[in-house]
């Protein structure tokens, strides 16, 4: 018992001792504790950075599609035996040249018959102008005739009337009077016979001018018809309408070739071709950047080809539809130069529409814009402490923010500022103006989202 109560007694005094040392160091480890701010005495470190200014512009990023400046699908006009085929795919084609030819032997057999039809309609017309020669002569000859018998008659009468006024003298007898008096009569005769061959000779002129004008209308009906089989036939030589490549054949040598009409679906193509040494590229824009769009504007190209993925293509805009569709978005047109052809039609890119530019402009990097409501406001430090300002932002390109007012160029802002209040005190430590700029120039680096428009100064910025 002695030896147990020792024990405890001994025990009882060393935890006198060890308690009162641990209470001291919770004490000393609680007095180096920061204060409930999370900062020291000196205040909370933070990262700041300095404007810097550089040209800024604003950008919609959309997803496009390549189409051929010009692309046509060749059909025939006329149905028949495909005897040629001079191109195949991917072949470079010129206005002009032979694509294919028909045969078509009906429309040869025709031709030749209309072709002895207007050699016969012309013979008609010649022995009409020999037969009119011919009435215009004998209307000559008749029109003397008249002239001859009115002569005759007038001087018939004249000794008609002289031969009364003798007889009333008793100078000539009753007979020499009557002989007068018939000769007179004859040649009244005459004359009235004359007038009737002149207006024969008069009908038959009219009758020739006429059978002219039917050899004349025979000679032009057949003439016509051989220009329209002539026209039929032109179309069997099928030639490029274009400067080109062939971008597809559909038939071969020996194809049954079917006459395409806007009633027919049976006939088949003969070949596409497609103008591609100057492009278009479509691509939509969303309603709330329409009304930047102008023609002119430059436009570049990224597409999905691996060979060409770092690759930018320019181009400018070069008309857009003035009108939003079902989907509250607005169709633009562009066009490139494309010598080499790396545009293939129906690629797919991203087409980069710049709708503005700011120049020299004052800018921060987007995590030291913060969005309060619906203000945009930076921490700047002075003399180590913060103080929030409020702030105009332009163009936003996602990787740097443009500010056009209510900061300074030499203002140190605050990175990342979502947890600080207006007047804490801060440790600042600047970052490096080309620290900025790599920062800036990665972020740039990275691709855009092709379905989203990258100028969007709504969005909020995570806190």
């Amino acid at each position: 018992m002695t030896q147990r109560h020792a024990a405890l007694g001994i025990g009882a005094s060393l935890l006198g001792v060890v308690l009162p040392l641990s209470g001291c160091d919770r004490a000393s480890a609680k007095s180096s504790k920061p204060g409930p701010s999370g900062s020291s005495d000196s205040g909370k470190r933070v990262v700041v950075v300095k404007p810097t200014r550089q040209d800024v512009t604003r950008t919609v990023d959309q997803p496009a599609t390549v189409y051929a400046l010009n692309a046509a699908t060749l059909f025939a006009q006329v149905a028949g035996y495909l005897t040629s085929i001079e191109v195949d795919k991917g072949d470079a084609v010129t206005p002009g040249k032979l694509i294919a030819t028909i045969e078509v032997p009906e429309l040869r057999a025709e031709r030749q018959k209309l072709l002895a039809q207007v050699a016969q309609s012309r013979a008609e017309l010649a022995a009409a102008k020999v037969e009119l020669e011919r009435s215009a002569s004998s209307l000559l000859a008749a029109q003397a005739g008249e002239n001859r018998a009115d002569a005759d008659l007038a001087l018939k009468k004249s000794l008609y009337e002289r031969a009364k006024d003798l007889r009333k003298d008793g100078v000539v007898s009753v007979q020499d009077l009557e002989v007068a008096e018939g000769g007179w009569k004859e040649a009244a005769a005459a004359l009235t016979l004359a007038q009737a061959r002149v207006k024969e000779a008069e009908a038959v002129k009219h009758e020739t001018e006429a059978k002219i004008d039917v050899a004349l209308a025979r000679v032009d009906t057949a003439t016509s018809e051989l220009s329209r089989i002539d026209a039929r036939l032109s179309y069997s030589t099928i030639l490029s309408p274009l400067k080109g490549i062939v971008t597809r054949r559909y038939v071969d040598k020996g194809a049954l070739i079917q006459q395409a009409t806007s009633s027919s679906t049976q006939a088949a193509p003969i070949v596409d071709i497609s103008e591609i040494d100057r492009v278009r590229v479509d691509f939509q824009v969303p309603e709330k950047d329409a009304g930047w769009v102008e023609v002119g504007q430059p436009v570049t190209l990224r597409v999905d080809v691996e060979k060409y993925k770092d690759r930018v293509f320019s181009g400018t805009v070069t008309r857009f539809a003035g009108a939003l569709d079902a989907a509250r978005t607005m169709l633009v047109e562009a066009e490139y130069d494309n010598a080499d052809h790396a545009l293939m039609p129906g690629m797919f890119g991203t087409a980069s529409l710049e709708t503005g530019r700011s120049k020299s402009a004052l800018t921060l990097p987007p995590e030291a814009v913060v969005t309060k409501g619906a203000d945009r406001v930076v921490f700047v430090v002075t003399d180590g402490v913060v103080h929030k300002k409020k702030v105009v932002v332009g163009f936003d390109r996602g990787w740097v923010v443009e500010i056009k007012e209510g900061l300074g160029p030499s203002d140190a802002v605050v990175l990342g500022a979502g947890r600080l209040t207006d007047g804490m005190k801060v440790v600042p430590i600047e970052r490096s103006e080309e620290g900025h700029e790599a920062m800036a120039d990665a972020e740039h680096a990275r691709e855009p989202g092709p379905s989203t428009a990258s100028a969007s100064q709504s969005a909020e910025r995570p806190r």
